[in-house]
C-alpha cells in the first residue's frame, strides 16, 4: 500500500439492456445516466488522489472504437490517464484484466491494483475510498473483493459468503457463487450471511498474474500474445488480436481461487444494468415515477419515462418503461427490463448498434456530454 493504488477502469461492454440509450457505438459508460456526469467520468472522479487515498493516474481498458470518447470525456474533467489499453475485439474481463496487470507491472509493480468497472453507481464516494484503502492495507497476497448487502434476489450478480475474520477489517471468503438461479439467490438472502459481489477486485499485479496463470492458463496465454504483439504510441497501447472465447474474471479465476479476501461495505452501490435497476436506483416523485428530460406522467405510478428529445407523456400507466432517444423508442412493462438485450436478435443490426437515429441524423449540438457520435453510414 506504500506505493499507492493503481486504478484499472474497465470501460467495455455494450450495455444492451439499456437500449435505446446505450448502443454498441456509445455504450452505457459514456452516458450521464446517474447524474450530470457520465458513468465513466464519475468513476474516474471517485478515484482522484488525495492524502488519505493515494490513487495513481488510471489505466483505462476500452474498445479501440471508443478511444476518442474516453479521451474526450477524461479531458473534459481534466484527467490524464497513465495508459489507455484498446482492444480490437472484446475478449471478456478475464483477458482485459490479464492485459491490464501486465501494464501495471510496468507502471507501478509494487502498487495495489484496483479493478473497477466504469459503469457502476456509488452514492457514498468517501466511504468507497475508505473501503479501498482498507482493502489495500490488508490484501497481502490475496485478491480482495467488495461485498454489498443484498436487497433483492438478483440473478445477474455474484454472491459472497464471508468466512473467518482477518486483521485489518477483512474476512476470508467461505464461498463464491456467480449468477445463481433465482431460487438459489432467494435462499442465500434468507440465510443472511451472503453479500453481493460488487465487481471490484484489489490485489498486487503479481498476485493477479499468478492466479490467472493458475486457474485460466489459456487466458494467460492470450494475454501474452495480445501484450507482446501490441502497438504503442504515447499513452495508447493497442493490444494485438488474441482470438478465443469471451470469459469473465469471475468465472475464469475468482470462482476457483483460494487466495481471496473480502471487505463488507455500505456504499450505496448499484450496477445500473437495466431500466428497472435504473428506476430502483434513481430519485422518484410521490407517485414513484422517475422522469428524465422532457417527460410527463399523468395519473401514473411506478413508471420510468425518459426523453432524449421531443416531449414524452404517459397517462394512466403503472410500472412501465418508456424511453425515447435519437436511436429509438422502447415501451415495456418494468418487470421485463432484463429482456431488452434480446432485441439485438430481432432489430436490424444497424438500428440496434447505432448511436443515432435510423436515418443517420446528427444529434443536437448542445446535447450534454455529446462529445463524439459518428453518423450512421447507410451506404
Amino acid at each position: 500500500m506504500d506505493q499507492g493504488v493503481l486504478p484499472v477502469i474497465l470501460c467495455g461492454g455494450s450495455g444492451s439492456r439499456l437500449w435505446p440509450l446505450s448502443t454498441a457505438e456509445r455504450p452505457k459508460p459514456f452516458h450521464p445516466i446517474a447524474g450530470d456526469e457520465t458513468l465513466l467520468q464519475a468513476t474516474v472522479r471517485r478515484l482522484a488522489p488525495s492524502p488519505a487515498a493515494p490513487f495513481l493516474p488510471p489505466i483505462i481498458v476500452c474498445a479501440a472504437a471508443h478511444e476518442d470518447l474516453v479521451r474526450a470525456q477524461l479531458r473534459a474533467i481534466g484527467v490524464r490517464p497513465a495508459m489507455i489499453l484498446t482492444e480490437l475485439e472484446p475478449g471478456g474481463t478475464a483477458l482485459a484484466v490479464a492485459c491490464a496487470v501486465r501494464a501495471a507491472m510496468e507502471i507501478a509493480p509494487d502498487a495495489a491494483v484496483l479493478i473497477a468497472p466504469a459503469d457502476h453507481r456509488i452514492e457514498k464516494p468517501q466511504d468507497f475510498r475508505a473501503a479501498v484503502m482498507t482493502a489495500a492495507g490488508g490484501a497481502s497476497d490475496d485478491i480482495v473483493l467488495f461485498s454489498a448487502r443484498p436487497e433483492t434476489p438478483e440473478t445477474g450478480y455474484g454472491y459472497i459468503r464471508a468466512g473467518a475474520a482477518r486483521t485489518g477489517g477483512l474476512h476470508r471468503i467461505d464461498r463464491f457463487v456467480e449468477k445463481p438461479e433465482r431460487e438459489t439467490a432467494e435462499a442465500m438472502i434468507a440465510q443472511g450471511d451472503w453479500g453481493w459481489n460488487m465487481g471490484l477486485f484489489l490485489g498486487r499485479p503479481a498476485v493477479f498474474q499468478d492466479q490467472i496463470a493458475r486457474h485460466a492458463p489459456r487466458v494467460a496465454a492470450r494475454a501474452e500474445a495480445a501484450w507482446s504483439g501490441a502497438r504503442r504510441r504515447g499513452s495508447r497501447v493497442t493490444l494485438a488480436a488474441a482470438p478465443g472465447p469471451s470469459v469473465s474474471l469471475d468465472r475464469a479465476v475468482i470462482e476457483h481461487s483460494d487466495r481471496l479476501a473480502m471487505v463488507a461495505c455500505d456504499l450505496g452501490w448499484r450496477d445500473v444494468g437495466c431500466w428497472n435497476a435504473l428506476w430502483s436506483a434513481s430519485g422518484r416523485d410521490r407517485a414513484d415515477n422517475h422522469l428524465k428530460g422532457a417527460a410527463t406522467a399523468v395519473e401514473s405510478s411506478g413508471c420510468l419515462v425518459w426523453s432524449g428529445g421531443p416531449p414524452v407523456a404517459v397517462i394512466g400507466m403503472t410500472d412501465v418503461v418508456v424511453v425515447s432517444t435519437p436511436s429509438g423508442v422502447l415501451v415495456m412493462p418494468r418487470s421485463r427490463a432484463q429482456e431488452v438485450g434480446a432485441l439485438s436478435g430481432v432489430l436490424p443490426v444497424r438500428v440496434f448498434n447505432s448511436a443515432v437515429d435510423e436515418l443517420g441524423s446528427a444529434p443536437q449540438q448542445d446535447a450534454p456530454h455529446d462529445l463524439h457520435r459518428p453518423p450512421l453510414d447507410l451506404r
